[in-house]
């Protein structure tokens, strides 16, 4: 499904998802084609449909399910016979690269820091179980992980939230700031922190930082979870 931005009409992320739609032959389904030209014709306006500047409202988000549920429904009618059934065709090559094909993602119930430095049990999250916490800068944490790049996964909302580096083995950090301006609420954020590290065992570091967004008005913290690929299995 392909949304579109209030600016002009413009794809979020069009080139990247439509190619690669194309090379592994997904059906796509984009709203700026219906609604679009409706918005040109003056029949419909963008605050209708969208409660911010990407996010459908309840109108948006009943158009979405009509278009998906149409598609659906033209695909299941136009289906033959299950002994007419084609053969499912193989995989393609990886448009870009199979470093993803093997991931593993961690909590704080599966992965264990090898140095915890004034971090505490965090959020019990509905998706991602209970990860780490903290409020005091200078916090550390270290992790043991394999594969061949590593990621974090930290929650964002507009509160007393406070920013973090992380890096792994002796790259260069990369900041995770956990406060942004926008009042509809807070989100979980991926952030690739290395690649192309090699196989084998690799050291995550995480330090609480004492400069804040100067948005914030605190210091706290939330590592959601830690993820590795690149992996045999």
């Amino acid at each position: 499904m392909l949304f579109f931005t209030m600016d002009k009409g413009g794809n979020y992320r069009k080139e990247e998802h439509e190619r690669i739609g194309r090379h592994y032959a997904l059906p796509m389904i984009s709203m700026k084609n219906v609604l679009w030209p409706m918005m040109q014709a003056g029949e419909i306006a963008w605050t209708d449909f969208e409660a911010d500047e990407v996010h459908p409202n309840d109108l948006g988000h009943s158009y979405c399910s009509q278009m998906l549920t149409g598609f659906m429904e033209g695909v299941r009618v136009a289906l033959p016979q299950e002994k007419d059934l084609p053969a499912i065709p193989p995989m393609p090559q990886p448009l870009i690269s199979d470093i993803f094909e093997h991931t593993r993602i961690y909590n704080a119930g599966s992965l264990s820091p090898v140095l915890n430095e004034n971090w505490e049990a965090g959020t019990d999250d509905v998706m991602f179980g209970i990860g780490w916490k903290t409020n005091v800068p200078g916090s550390a944490l270290k992790f043991i992980v394999e594969g061949d790049a590593v990621s974090v996964l930290f929650w964002r909302i507009k509160g007393p939230m406070g920013r973090a580096e992380a890096w792994v083995d002796d790259r260069e950090p990369v900041t995770l700031d956990g406060w942004f301006d926008a009042e509809w609420g807070g989100y979980t954020v991926f952030q690739l922190v290395g690649r192309d590290l090699g196989s084998g065992k690799h050291t995550l570091h995480i330090r609480l930082l004492d400069q804040a967004n100067p948005g914030s008005a605190g210091h706290e913290f939330q590592l959601r979870a830690v993820m590795s690929a690149g992996l045999d299995k």
